[in-house]
């Protein structure tokens, strides 16, 4: 089955969400991969769960908003 891959940087509103052809994995249907040096570079633990989960909106708003199933 085709995999999708969506990537966002921080401080990228939610239009700027990159979407590539995946590749299949052996753990999971749905993977959440974070570059933690990049995320913690010059904020806090809790700030960067914040960045964090702010991409993760940015990302979720993007699917709703786009066609189902990625081509």
């Amino acid at each position: 089955m085709a995999t999708r891959r969506y990537s966002i940087t921080p401080n990228n509103p939610p239009y700027n969400v990159v979407e590539a052809v995946g590749s299949a994995t052996v753990t999971g249907p749905v993977e959440l991969t974070v570059d933690l040096a990049a995320v913690l570079q010059g904020n806090t633990v809790a700030m960067a769960r914040l960045v964090v989960l702010e991409q993760l909106q940015k990302i979720k708003e993007y699917i709703e908003r786009g066609n189902w199933p990625p081509a």
